[in-house]
């Protein structure tokens, strides 16, 4: 049924820019709203593991071993012990385990394969990505990059606060991200 929206928060976000980007012309959505995406993943890595996010990078990292010592019941995940006392980030956890189990040379070649902002120019499907200058996670300098190699289907909206997706105000409209969101799917429903 039409019309056929992408919405991604986060991660998501970025894996919906990424389908549109390398599908170009092909992208069987609509329309794509990507909330708060991490278009650049080595610059949201290393804002993970900055000093100011330690609580967020221990959480993090403590889940991801979780998932590596859950994951090697039924696979094989090649690498050292998944131990939140032995990994001291994301980035080291990638150098670790992510990089080599997806095949990948180093961390960086995994960070800018896995960066959408490398085929955003690709979009041919109105898409809007928004994302908040207060991000913890998601440096807003990241989308400056973006903007300059973006093509006219690809809108930014970055709000002066938001954090990671917690788009509530005082005032109205209360829950700001929802009119944003209704807003795009009218957009889609009337085909524009």
């Amino acid at each position: 049924p039409r019309p056929f929206v992408i919405v991604g928060f986060s991660l998501g976000g970025a894996l919906a820019l990424g389908y549109a980007g390398h599908s170009g012309a092909d992208c069987l959505a609509d329309r794509i709203v990507a909330v708060n995406p991490p278009v650049d993943v080595g610059a949201c890595v290393d804002a993970v593991d900055a000093p100011g996010n330690s609580l967020y990078r221990r959480y993090f990292v403590r889940r991801l071993c979780r998932l590596v010592r859950l994951s090697r019941r039924y696979i094989e995940i090649a690498g050292p012990e998944a131990s939140p006392r032995l990994v001291r980030g994301l980035r080291h956890f990638d150098e670790l385990f992510t990089a080599p189990s997806g095949g990948f040379a180093n961390t960086e070649a995994y960070y800018t394969q896995g960066s959408a902002c490398r085929v955003i120019d690709r979009i041919r499907r109105p898409a809007l990505v928004l994302s908040a200058k207060d991000d913890p996670f998601i440096p807003y300098r990241i989308f400056l990059d973006c903007h300059g190699r973006s093509g006219t289907s690809v809108e930014y909206l970055h709000p002066e606060c938001g954090g990671h997706g917690g788009y509530w105000q005082w005032r109205r409209p209360r829950f700001w991200l929802l009119e944003v969101l209704l807003r795009q799917l009218r957009l889609a429903a009337r085909g524009r």
